[in-house]
């Protein structure tokens, strides 16, 4: 059995190097900023080819899903992500660890997108921050730009945070977790939005910079309400 997994991963391999390498852009791979440098050893190699490969089909609901696998977010991976892959091959990716440091802003109020429920919200600009807020830009443009993530909930008791981000080809990966209130958690059943809002230079960017796209990797913790995580992060009444 492990024998034939073997074989069938390896002719999965064959044949995305074939068709990744001579299709190009032809191939079912949309567009993302996240590197294919599963390994960490700084490049996109035939290592990282195999491993995609021997994840192919896994979903969320498979043990052990990791969301770094799906490059194009689709919830699973497929071969588009496969194809994703092979089409950096050979390309350097940002080091281990190389990551764009940021600070929280805070006081500011903003408008977010009514949808989706969780996403980015983004301003590289004047204009830009002025389509989502009434308040004096807290950033020189110049030098930094503004992102933040934000929810929609049913219930209060909701946090998010930016854990990381992440250089890409040509943009970021924003590293983000959702805190759910657990089961022993009290919490109002009002509607409540959340947000992380941060400042992020513009100095360390690669390729096409901060102007390149950003995109919102989540993961979901839940969160037992008598925990001392939840009580210093939780604003008293």
């Amino acid at each position: 059995m492990a024998r034939t997994i073997m074989l069938a991963s390896a002719a999965l391999l064959a044949v995305a190097l074939v068709a990744g390498l001579f299709l190009g852009n032809a191939a079912p791979a949309r567009a993302t900023s996240r590197c294919a440098d599963f390994d960490g050893d700084g490049r996109v190699t035939v290592s990282d080819i195999f491993q995609v490969v021997q994840r192919f089909g896994q979903t969320p609901k498979f043990p052990g899903w990791d969301p770094a696998y799906d490059l194009n977010g689709n919830g699973v991976v497929d071969i588009g992500d496969v194809f994703a892959t092979v089409q950096q091959f050979g390309r350097p990716c940002a080091p281990p660890g190389s990551t764009i440091p940021f600070e929280k802003i805070e006081n500011v109020r903003i408008r977010v997108p009514e949808s989706p429920p969780i996403g980015l919200v983004i301003a590289r600009s004047e204009e830009e921050w002025a389509a989502i807020s009434d308040d004096p830009a807290p950033v020189d443009f110049n030098l930094e730009i503004v992102v933040g993530v934000y929810g929609h909930f049913s219930m209060s008791g909701h946090m998010l945070q930016i854990d990381r981000i992440e250089k890409g080809f040509e943009g970021a990966t924003v590293y983000a977790t959702h805190y759910v209130p657990g089961p022993t958690c009290i919490v109002p059943q009002v509607l409540s939005t959340e947000l992380h809002l941060v400042r992020v230079p513009r100095g360390f960017w690669l390729t096409a910079g901060p102007d390149g796209p950003l995109e919102l990797l989540l993961k979901t913790v839940e969160v037992d309400c008598g925990s001392d995580f939840w009580v210093a992060a939780t604003p008293s009444s």
